[in-house]
Parts: structure tokens; C-alpha cells; sequence
């Protein structure tokens, strides 16, 4: 008897779609399952979507910090510096290192420099880790597991 080896894809045989995953070794939820050139692009939207938001959310507390603190009256040199990182910096860990450096610089010339850029710094350390914790996410959302991936059994007579 000789055996034929069927020629096709393993694509053929990989349901493909939204599923129930009942194993006893996963999270029980639903899953997608999607041919490779699909996926990448699930894969690059998500990774867009995540920098995009982050950059949204800093956008918006940097505009409204800028605003708040903003005042009228004469102030000090870390003041003017402080308000200039918030107008100009787009990412929240770039304005994270020039406000750590602002307070060193300014720690023995004014004594309300670091009580006046740390807790801005605070603020863009939780949205940088915030956004990095979002990216971990993304990339565990997207895991492959050969395991535990569905597959229909059917027959072709």
C-alpha cells in the first residue's frame, strides 16, 4: 500500500475565525485564529494603536498641566524651563529625563525646583510605564501557541 501525501497548506486544516478556548491549561476566553499575512497586520495595528494612545494621553495631561500651572506673575528660571518641557516635549520618558535633569540642576539654586518638577516627573513616569506595561500586553495578547490552537478534523471523501 503506498501512502499519498495530500499537497496543501496548513491553512487548510487550521480553523480560522473566533473561537472558544475550553482547554485546561489556558484562560478560558475567546480567541482568533488568522492566516500569517492577517495576523501580522492584528500584530502592527495593535503596536499603533498602543504608541498612538500613549502619545494621546501625554499630549493631553502635558496640555493641561502646561495650563494649570501656568501663571502671569514673575517666576524663576526652573518655572520658564518646566512650562517650556511640557510645551515642547512629545514623549513622556524624553520629558521624564529633561525634568530629572532640571530638578539636579536646579536642587541648590532654588529651593522649590524639585518640589515643583517631581511630581510632573512622577506623572510622566506612570504614563511611560503605563505605556510600556501596554505594549506588554499587546505582545502577550498576540502570543502564538502551537498548542493550543484549534484544529477541525474533517474528512474529504
Amino acid at each position: 500500500m503506498s501512502a499519498r501525501l495530500r499537497n496543501c497548506s496548513i491553512d487548510e486544516d487550521v480553523f480560522q475565525g473566533f473561537w472558544v478556548d475550553r482547554s485546561p491549561k489556558s484562560t478560558h476566553g475567546t480567541r482568533l485564529t488568522l492566516d500569517r499575512q492577517s495576523s501580522g497586520l492584528v500584530i502592527a495595528f495593535l503596536a499603533l494603536f498602543v504608541a498612538a494612545t500613549a502619545r494621546s494621553v501625554w499630549k493631553i495631561m502635558r496640555f493641561l498641566l502646561h495650563a494649570t500651572l501656568s501663571s502671569c506673575s514673575s517666576q524663576d528660571g526652573t518655572y520658564h524651563q518646566r512650562q517650556a518641557i511640557l510645551r515642547n516635549q512629545p514623549l513622556a520618558r524624553d520629558a521624564l529625563m529633561d525634568l530629572l535633569r532640571l530638578a539636579y540642576v536646579w536642587r541648590d539654586k532654588v529651593h522649590s525646583g524639585q518640589y515643583a518638577t517631581l511630581p510632573i516627573a512622577l506623572i510622566a513616569c506612570l504614563i511611560s510605564a503605563a505605556s510600556i506595561a501596554a505594549g506588554r500586553f499587546e505582545s502577550v495578547a498576540v502570543t502564538t501557541n502551537a498548542n493550543s490552537m484549534k484544529v477541525c478534523c474533517h474528512r474529504k471523501s
